[in-house]
């Protein structure tokens, strides 16, 4: 059974007659014949009474003619959204990042997205686990911090470079260290962790192992915690 096929049944439907339903369809009235007739011998049922020169559907031309036009209306239906998403008119879109200052950034240029694409429906996910996230397929892209330096041998995941970051130390007016060179003293000491702190682990690590005994995810936080 082929769309073509019920598409030409359901001419026939309309026309209840060989001859104006194969003009309609633009093609001649033997081929219009035997494509009903092969889908009757596939049904294994007539779908049309032959009255001489004229038709009348059967009970079961009656089923089928109301199944098709569930089917071509799905169809239809189908076609328009994708037209829609090709014109970025409606859809969904997932996104992950980081939790903190990235979610933060993200949400912001949302605002100028919804503008431009109302009807599209964002989900933003925060989560530590973002490469993960992506390699199982349950977000569309994700917005991170990685080193230079990072790559995967996974071929589903494409990084994209888009800004330049630099990573500051937030040091109270009292810490004895403030005024002279870094010592390996500080490993004795305690800091607070940015959410982004795993890449500042594998900065140091190979050097001195800091302690983080306490991670937070937003800057203005930290700030506050290294007065403490």
């Amino acid at each position: 059974m082929e769309l073509r096929q019920l598409e030409y049944f359901m001419t026939l439907c309309r026309e209840l007659h060989f001859t104006r339903a194969a003009d309609k369809l633009g093609i001649t009235q033997p081929t219009l014949s035997h494509q009903i007739k092969a889908l009757e011998d596939e049904i294994g049922m007539p779908l049309f009474d032959r009255l001489g020169k004229k038709i009348a559907i059967t009970d079961v031309g009656l089923i089928l003619s109301e199944q098709c036009k569930n089917i071509f209306g799905a169809l239809d239906n189908a076609k328009e959204q994708i037209n829609e998403l090709k014109e970025m008119t409606s859809g969904s879109i997932a996104i992950a990042t980081l939790p903190g200052e990235l979610t933060n950034l993200v949400s912001t240029l949302l605002l100028d997205f919804h503008k431009n694409h109302p009807d599209v429906k964002v989900r933003v996910i925060s989560s530590d686990d973002i490469v993960q996230l992506v390699m199982q397929n349950k977000i569309d892209f994700a917005v991170t911090i990685v080193s230079s330096e990072f790559s995967s041998d996974d071929e589903r995941i494409i990084k994209i470079p888009l800004y330049a970051d630099r990573e500051l130390s937030i040091i109270p007016i009292v810490q004895p260290c403030i005024s002279r060179e870094v010592s390996l003293v500080l490993r004795k000491d305690k800091f607070v962790g940015f959410g982004t702190r795993k890449f500042i682990e594998l900065l140091t690590n190979e050097i001195i192992k800091l302690r983080f005994p306490i991670t937070e995810k937003s800057k203005e936080q930290i700030r506050e915690l290294t007065t403490i």
